[in-house]
């Protein structure tokens, strides 16, 4: 899973995901959260940040994730919001079950392997290492997860 950052501009009194809740909801117009591109994955977190907490927030796209980037980890976290990145390898629908089988057994030895576990430390990660039936269903419920949520936020490609 990827690392994703909640980050506040350094003059911002707030200090807790509360703190920053309660103050969108109450500036008017409103407070702005940033991404990099309409429909990114950045902006879909954002959106259910906004559905959770109840506050109106503007979508500000950038060009990328260069101006985005700032050095403010908090470790804090909105009740029922759970969102990230996976990473994936897969194979042609048609690939012989015992084939798939030996590569993913394979690729979930080295991701349990204390040297990788190591190495996705050093660079905030958490591996998982699902089996190829888990994986499946992840790939189809986040696949629809985020259908809905593009729908319900009526996100734009521009």
């Amino acid at each position: 899973m990827t690392l994703v950052v909640l980050v506040v501009h350094a003059n911002s009194s707030t200090k807790t995901v509360a703190e920053l809740v309660a103050l969108a909801k109450a500036a008017k117009p409103g407070l702005s959260h940033g991404s990099n591109g309409n429909g990114t994955a950045q902006h879909l977190i954002g959106t259910p940040f906004e559905n959770l907490s109840g506050a109106g927030l503007l979508h500000i796209p950038y060009e990328g994730s260069g101006p985005l980037t700032t050095d403010l980890p908090g470790g804090q976290g909105l009740k029922g919001f759970d969102s990230g990145t996976w990473f994936d390898v897969l194979a042609p629908m048609a690939t012989p079950k015992d084939i798939v089988a030996r590569h993913s057994g394979g690729m979930i030895r080295i991701i349990h392997s204390l040297e990788f576990k190591k190495r996705m430390d050093e660079i905030g990660a958490e591996p998982v290492g699902n089996a190829p039936e888990q994986m499946a269903r992840q790939i189809k419920d986040d696949t629809e997860r985020f259908a809905a949520l593009v729908r319900r936020a009526n996100v734009v490609i521009e």
